[in-house]
């Protein structure tokens, strides 16, 4: 098997924007924790499945995008700038922040 790399450099090309303030899900040391109650929450989850987002791209990566209207979806990979360190960190879950989730 090939050495896996200790590191990953990652450098940005654009940013996303959309109307949304608050994570449904926020990483911490003390594990993925969901903001709210259930019901509420998922209700934004819902919601935000029809929420808009603008991608902007550097300049020099826009050519990037030709025949992008061909398609009917993409799929973004991105860095969620705002979880602290120790939230970066974590190696189990419980999916969506539940605990009534098995991790």
């Amino acid at each position: 098997m090939d050495t896996i790399p200790d590191n990953i450099i990652l450098h940005p090309i654009g940013v996303i924007r959309n109307t949304t303030k608050q994570p449904f899900l926020v990483a911490s040391a003390a594990g993925l924790t969901m903001q709210g109650d259930l019901a509420p929450t998922m209700d934004r989850v819902r919601e935000s499945e029809e929420t808009i987002s603008e991608v902007i791209l550097k300049g020099e990566f826009t050519e990037l995008l030709e025949g992008i209207d061909e398609y009917s979806h993409i799929k973004i990979l991105y860095w969620a700038h705002g979880v602290p360190a120790e939230g970066r960190s974590l190696k189990k879950v419980h999916p969506m922040g539940r605990p009534d989730y098995p991790l």
